[in-house]
Order: C-alpha cells, then structure tokens, then sequence
C-alpha cells in the first residue's frame, strides 16, 4: 500500500534544510562540495562503511562455525585455543577423521552448523555493491533538480506481526529509499536539488531550491 503525505506544518526552506540534513547527515561542507558535483570526505568515509557493512557480516557468518567448533574442541579437552583451532582445522583437512572421532551425530550437526555459516555468508556477500565501489572510486556527484514527492509503503506480514515501513521520494520516473526521517523532512512536492551517485543511483543529499541565483555547478 503506497500513501503519498503532504506536510501538515508550514516550514521554511531554510528549516527544511536543516531537517533534510538531519536526515541524511550532511553538513554545508558536504553540502558545498556536492553542489560542485564532488561527494565529501564525511559521505566517502559514511558511505565506505555502508559499502562494506554486507562483508563484514558475510566474515562473521564464515567464520562464526570456526570458533564455536574451536570452543567445543577447547571443553572437549583438546587444549588451549591455538591447540584446539588447530585441531579443528586439521578436522576439517580430513573428515573421515571427524567422522570417527566424534561420531556420525556431532560430525552431522558440525557439517550442518558450517554449511549454514557458508550458506548465510555467502548470502551477505551478494549484496556488495560493485557499482557503490565505483561510485567512491569516482567521488562524482550528479545533481538533478526537480519536484520530488514522497511515499510510505506497508507490508503487511503474517500472524499478526507489525508491518513493515518503507519510505521512498520519487524524482521523476526514480524512486529512492529513503529514511522515515527524511520522509517526515521532505515537503512533498515542492522543488528540490537532488544529489545522486551515478552507477548505485545512492541519494547522498537533497536540497530545496530556494532561488534561481542559488542553483548548483552542474544543474
């Protein structure tokens, strides 16, 4: 269920400003250099930990098996941490050894908690974005100007759980996900800057025209 929402509040522009910042977490340094068509150190560094946040899940996931089998092998007597990983690995090297070692249950439960880790790992490590890498690569900005209006989409789930919110502005025939504070930001409708990485089309910043004189570099 899509519900487009008009602000209930007047605002100035310059508040506006100040709350689509908020939103997105730009400040004017940023905002100056996005102007020139340039992403800020401060949205580099930001948008960097986003780009890696799926591998480092996608490491814990891997390695997670790895050292609770390290732990079990450390309570099962198989000595210090070092002593117990290594025997875990060495384990791992050859699985009929597993098997008579610890039995087909534990050795069944041990290839399924791993193939799990894997299974899930690999599922995080999917959702690197190769175009986001380009885009810090590149440092380039693209600004669009227009009028944005936004929307909140409902989805419902089963046995009564709480639906999920998600909140986009739409820019033409683009649609960006956006957060329920720069939704409630926004004043739907009206003109704004856009400020857009090219290849993951990721909205760094957003800025309501104010006057003519005031438009950016490569608007």
């Amino acid at each position: 269920m899509g519900v487009t929402v008009t602000s209930e509040q007047w605002r100035s522009k310059e508040q506006i400003l100040r709350d689509l910042a908020k939103a997105f977490h730009f400040s004017a340094t940023a905002l100056a250099a996005n102007r020139r068509g340039k992403l800020a150190w401060s949205q580099i560094r930001s948008t960097f930990l986003v780009l890696v946040r799926p591998l480092v899940f996608a490491t814990g996931f891997a390695i997670a098996p790895l050292f609770l089998w390290t732990v079990l092998a450390m309570l099962d007597g198989r000595g210090n941490s070092a002593e117990s990983f290594a025997y875990v690995m060495s384990c791992m090297a050859s699985p009929a050894d597993v098997w008579a070692d610890w039995g087909g249950l534990r050795t069944t439960l041990a290839l399924i908690i791993t193939l799990t880790g894997l299974v899930v790992g690999a599922i995080f490590a999917s959702r690197f974005s190769m175009a986001l890498y380009f885009d810090l690569i590149d440092h380039v900005v693209l600004i669009r100007e227009g009028r944005v209006e936004s929307s909140e989409h409902e989805l419902l789930r089963k046995n009564g759980k709480d639906p999920v919110e998600n909140y986009y502005f739409h820019f033409k025939s683009e649609k960006f996900p956006v957060s329920r504070k720069a939704f409630l930001a926004l004043d739907c409708g009206a003109a704004y800057y856009l400020y857009v990485l090219p290849r993951s089309r990721r909205l760094v910043a957003v800025e309501p025209k104010i006057r003519p004189s005031d438009s950016p570099d490569g608007a």
